[in-house]
């Protein structure tokens, strides 16, 4: 038989449990690699689409980061690569974060040509540290 305060103990364990697993099933796309990623991004914004396409997919998404200006292509950082800025102009959207055991923010950088074509996809993963 069990006792009440055993009961309650017992229920916020499972709703912790349940939290916690439904949290990593919300975040798990963002483990991925930033190239796993960037393959279903390109599968919802292909090389081509237009910028406004693109911009409209990223807001219904709830992604776009409104303070991220735009008004030149993104600077593109890979290790063991030269940087390089692409595009003309670009989109920037803030995919989310995890904590394994540190903050990881995803984020994502649509570049644009002159003619307002995209012409890649970026995903950026960062990591605070102690």
């Amino acid at each position: 038989m069990t006792t009440p305060a055993k009961r309650t103990l017992t229920v916020a364990a499972l709703s912790l449990a349940i939290l916690g697993g439904g949290c990593l099933l919300i975040s798990q796309s963002l483990l991925r690699s930033e190239s796993n990623i960037r393959a279903s991004l390109l599968k919802r914004t292909p090389i081509g689409s237009d910028a406004a396409e693109v911009r409209s997919c990223v807001q219904s998404s709830g992604w776009l980061d409104p303070r991220y200006i735009g008004s030149s292509g993104f600077l593109k950082q890979e290790p063991g690569r030269r940087n390089e800025i692409v595009g003309v102009s670009s989109i920037c959207g803030q995919l989310g974060h995890y904590w394994l055991p540190f903050r990881t923010d995803v984020t994502a950088f649509w570049g644009f040509d002159n003619a307002g074509k995209l012409i890649d996809v970026w995903v950026w993963k960062t990591t605070d540290a102690l």
